[in-house]
Formats: C-alpha cells, sequence, structure tokens
C-alpha cells in the first residue's frame, strides 16, 4: 500500500490520510550561495499538515483501479490499512513511508514529520563562478526600448573637455610671463 500512496501523492501532489494528515509536495525554488560561490537547484519537498482530513472520491477510484477491485473494498482496504499504520504508531511511535520520510508520534494525537533528504541527493549542487567579458555587448531593456550595452557605454563616456578656469589659467599665466618678459626686455 505504500508504494501506491506515494505514487498518488507524486501523481496529484496532495495525499490525506484520514486522522492523520495531509502530505503536500511544494517545490522550494533555487536559491544562489554567492559566499560559496555554489547555485543550488530547485528541488520538490515533502510537507506534513496534522489535522482531520478525508480521503477524496478520486484516491478511492484510485486504489480501486490499483487493486483492480471496486471502490467499497477500496474504501475497506485503507480504512484497515489506516487502523495498521495507527497500531505501528501505538507499538513503534513511528511510521516509514519510502520514498516520503518518517513520521512520528509525539504525544495524544500530534505527529511530526521529517522528509527523507533522498531527492535533493538527485539534484547535485554547482559550483558558480563568476564570468566577466570585456568588450562584450548585449540587449539592456530599458522602459519599452532595446539598446545595446555598448551604446550605453559610448554615450556614458565622458568627452574630454577642458574646463573654462584651466583656460583663464593659462592665458593669465601667458600674460604674467609676457608681462614680465616685457619689463626685463625692455630696461
Amino acid at each position: 500500500m505504500y508504494g501506491y500512496l506515494y505514487k498518488y501523492l507524486i501523481l496529484h501532489r496532495k495525499l490525506s490520510l484520514p486522522g492523520i494528515g495531509i502530505f503536500k509536495i511544494e517545490q522550494v525554488p533555487s536559491r544562489i550561495d554567492f559566499v560559496n560561490k555554489k547555485l543550488y537547484p530547485f528541488s520538490p519537498v515533502v510537507r506534513f499538515t496534522q489535522g482531520a482530513s478525508l480521503a477524496d472520491k478520486f484516491f478511492y477510484r484510485y486504489i480501486a483501479a490499483s487493486f483492480s477491485i471496486d471502490e467499497l473494498e477500496a474504501i475497506q482496504r485503507f480504512n484497515e490499512f489506516i487502523f495498521h499504520l495507527k497500531e505501528q504508531f501505538s507499538l513503534n511511535g513511528y511510521v516509514d513511508f519510502p520514498g516520503m520520510g518518517r513520521l512520528t508520534r509525539q504525544f495524544s494525537n500530534t505527529y511530526s514529520f521529517k522528509p527523507d533528504s533522498f531527492v535533493q541527493s538527485l539534484y547535485p549542487d554547482v559550483h558558480a563562478e563568476r564570468v566577466i567579458r570585456k568588450n562584450e555587448g548585449h540587449t539592456v531593456k530599458i522602459g519599452e526600448d532595446e539598446v545595446h550595452s555598448q551604446d550605453l557605454l559610448q554615450k556614458d563616456e565622458p568627452k574630454k573637455k577642458i574646463a573654462a578656469w584651466v583656460i583663464y589659467a593659462i592665458v593669465l599665466t601667458l600674460l604674467g610671463a609676457g608681462a614680465i618678459a616685457y619689463y626685463y626686455l625692455s630696461k
């Protein structure tokens, strides 16, 4: 039965176990670790939410089709399986769901879930080194317009313009030098 539960969870991304809780598959987005220069991929994670839940008709139809039995017998088998799970909680205190993780009974009817890390091992970390290419251009979108990055660099380069005070300083220096030369040459 565990294999059918896992398959249903993978196909429908949600599995309800009456009297225990609901398993869901959620996507953890990819992330970048700049310090260690690693890129971690997205990964599906099985989450457990405790609470009273009912199995849906699609689940019972799935069980009936999997075992080639009618729906009433599928409901009966599934209820026996849930009863068996609760017995295992009484004896061991936990139940291992292959491919999903371990569900542990804490107190009276509270449960905690530790997901398997098998799925994360299928998606390895990637070493991400920053590549800088000088004099390479690319398209940049600014508002509604797309502009080439080389065009932006050319626009941003300041034109070598001599400041007005430098011109005044040069003119005054030349006038001063000319006045000194005239003074000494006229004597």
